[in-house]
């Protein structure tokens, strides 16, 4: 489960922080529960716990984000991926851009994403990006939210090629064992059983 995401612990428990801007806790006017998260001053990127993932997962999520009346502002869900060496797998996923036209009033509005983890993901953390442009109020975000379910441990054997150097498969799939450990010749790859 994601950690304190819509800031009801009263603090930023859970979450991690980049950008020029400035942020804290706030209960003015929260969606859900008692506190959200209110920013001015520029950009403010904000993650949540790093979990497991794999390629071909999908993932939906959702922030609720407010904006002031004054300035310009703008705020967004967003997705990053990361490998097993825990190293960005290009751009991260950004949602709906909530920008304020100039004559709108302060509500609470959702943007949401879809994604798709792509080769070689191991991780992947939801959060958000915001921005408060020059002689703006505060930009607010809240409920973050995602169907995220962990990946579960595959059953049976995982084959991993064993050959030293390169090889290539053959134009038929091999027979696989049941049983760890026995070799299995495909074309000029060797495969081997792990648990």
């Amino acid at each position: 489960a994601l950690t304190n995401p819509g800031f009801d612990a009263g603090n930023t428990s859970g979450w991690t922080f980049t950008g020029s801007g400035s942020y804290a806790v706030t209960t003015l006017n929260s969606q859900g529960g008692t506190y959200n998260l209110g920013m001015t001053g520029g950009d403010v990127i904000g993650q949540n716990a790093e979990f497991p993932a794999t390629a071909g997962l999908s993932i939906s999520a959702s922030i609720y984000v407010r904006l002031s009346q004054q300035g310009t502002s703008a705020a967004r869900v967003r997705l990053w991926w990361f490998d097993a060496a825990h190293s960005q797998i290009g751009s991260p996923v950004d949602g709906t851009l909530i920008q304020k036209p100039g004559n709108q009033s302060e509500r609470w509005v959702l943007s949401s994403l879809s994604a798709v983890a792509p080769l070689l993901t191991a991780y992947v953390r939801v959060g958000f990006w915001s921005n408060s442009g020059p002689s703006s109020g505060d930009t607010r975000v809240d409920s973050l939210s995602w169907n995220y379910t962990a990946a579960s441990a595959p059953s049976g054997l995982i084959f991993e090629a064993t050959q030293t150097g390169i090889g290539i498969s053959a134009g038929i799939e091999p027979v696989w064992p049941s049983s760890p450990g026995i070799p299995v010749n495909d074309g000029t790859v060797i495969w081997e059983g792990i648990v």
